[in-house]
């Protein structure tokens, strides 16, 4: 569920860079060297774009609560300038926004952020027509996940007009896009056409949702098998490992690396497996992508036989759901997992339940 491990989001994923470039050229490849190189640019200076690096790592890392620390510290400076750098502040906006959203699933809050940055974006005749291009993503995604349909397709399509462009990273945004309206086909043949942009994580995802939808038995089951391989392979794309931490904090990732081994056990020494998973709630248990990791995981094993493990995977949709009630990505998650242990109503009705 939720990528064998977050997102996210993905989401929204797509790195989230500054309009020289910089980031997403480091970022693309190695975030330990980007990591490293962004935390000795900030010691030596404390400055707003600094700042906004080194939040940009630690975002895609999944480590929300040090994204907003060194976002709210750009925010800071920049806010404090007379002749703030537009693009820079339109950054600084939207990651706010991408923050919340993300973690703290605030949408008033995200939303004002949204606007913030896709006013400066707007009236800046420099800006980096990617950057707007995945503002229009988000707001896409945030409309979507707040059944308004309309004003999301709006944006979607925004969107895909400013990434009509060759490159790697294009491929990966319009990824993004298609996956997120359930064109799956699509963000198949822009992943796969992503080359060194290409995101394992997300790769994984979109093969696991297009399995889900598809009702012919061995398809789907090639595509789920090609899921596994691909979110197998996201550890040794992140590149990085706690030790290299400013914090006390474990990185989330090591959430996903325990849920991977779990998935493992429950095809092996099954008797291991809620040992790992247990490991992976206490790294980060605030965050309900990884109940839907696990509810996924024992979803499965129920799948192929171990109906044992249904209650299991019953009670891990519930607590993603009471950690994210207003997350659509979630419950979309939570139902596709109802569905799995063929508990139809309940994957209708996680859906209908607008709260």
């Amino acid at each position: 569920m939720k990528k064998i491990i977050l997102i996210i989001l993905c989401l929204l994923f797509s790195i989230r860079v500054n309009a020289q470039g910089t980031n997403e050229d480091i970022l693309k490849s190695d975030y330990k060297k980007a990591y490293i190189e962004y935390n000795k640019n900030l010691n030596e200076a404390k400055t707003a774009q600094n700042y906004y690096n080194m939040c940009t790592v630690v975002f895609e890392l999944n480590d929300f609560k040090s994204a907003r620390k060194y976002c709210n510290e750009a925010l800071n400076i920049i806010e404090k300038e007379k002749h703030p750098d537009k693009e820079l502040s339109s950054d600084i906006y939207a990651m706010m926004g991408y923050i919340n959203s993300d973690y703290y699933k605030n949408t008033d809050v995200t939303l004002d952020y949204y606007n913030l940055a896709k006013k400066l974006k707007e009236n800046n005749k420099d800006t980096d027509e990617y950057e707007l291009a995945k503002l229009y993503s988000a707001m896409g995604l945030l409309y979507k996940e707040t059944d308004n349909e309309e004003i999301s397709k709006e944006y979607y399509d925004k969107a895909l007009k400013l990434a009509d462009k060759k490159g790697g990273k294009y491929n990966k945004l319009r990824a993004v896009i298609y996956k997120n309206n359930g064109e799956y086909e699509k963000a198949i043949m822009e992943i796969e056409s992503a080359g060194e942009y290409k995101s394992y994580l997300l790769s994984g995802e979109i093969y696991k949702k297009y399995a889900q939808s598809l009702k012919d038995e061995n398809k789907a089951k090639e595509y789920f098998i090609k899921s596994e391989k691909e979110y197998e392979k996201y550890p040794k794309e992140m590149q990085i490992n706690s030790e290299i931490s400013s914090s006390d904090e474990e990185y989330p990732y090591d959430s996903m690396q325990n849920i991977i081994k779990g998935s493992q056990y429950l095809k092996t020494e099954e008797q291991k497996a809620p040992e790992c998973f247990e490991r992976a709630i206490s790294i980060n248990p605030n965050n309900a992508k990884i109940y839907t990791n696990i509810a996924f995981a024992y979803a499965k094993a129920y799948s192929k036989g171990r109906i044992y493990y249904k209650s299991e995977a019953v009670k891990y949709i519930k607590k993603a759901i009471e950690t994210a009630p207003y997350s659509y990505e979630i419950k979309k998650d939570c139902s596709d997992t109802y569905k799995i242990l063929n508990m139809k109503k309940e994957a209708e009705k996680v859906l209908s339940n607008k709260k």
